[in-house]
C-alpha cells in the first residue's frame, strides 16, 4: 500500500521562483476516482444512506456529488500511483534548486 505523500507546501508556496506544477488527481495521482471512492466510504460507514444516495442521483449529478461529499475519506488509504508521486517529488526537488 502507498503512502500519503507529503510536501511542505506552505514552504514551498512562499518561494517567488517556483513554478506551479500541476497534477490531476483521478486516475493520476491517485490510481481510482475521488467521486467512487467517497461513495465506498460513505456506503462503508452507513450502509442506510444508500437511499439518499438513489435519491440524490434522481435529482441528478450534481445532486448526487454533493451528497457524496458530504463523508470524509481517509486520504491515507487512497491508492497513489508511486511512479506519479516520484515525479513530483522530483520535480520539486529540481525547483527548488
Amino acid at each position: 500500500m502507498s503512502t500519503v505523500p507529503s510536501f511542505d507546501f506552505e514552504r514551498l508556496s512562499h518561494s517567488s521562483k517556483l513554478k506551479p506544477l500541476v497534477v490531476d488527481l483521478d486516475g493520476t495521482l491517485v490510481r481510482s476516482d475521488l467521486l467512487v471512492e467517497s461513495a465506498f466510504t460513505l456506503l462503508g460507514r452507513d450502509p442506510w444512506r444508500l437511499g439518499s444516495l438513489f435519491s440524490a442521483m434522481r435529482q441528478g449529478k450534481a445532486a448526487l456529488k454533493d451528497e457524496i461529499a458530504k463523508t470524509d475519506i481517509d486520504v491515507s488509504l487512497l491508492p497513489y500511483d508511486e511512479d506519479v508521486v516520484s515525479l513530483i517529488r522530483r520535480e520539486v526537488e529540481v525547483e527548488r534548486y
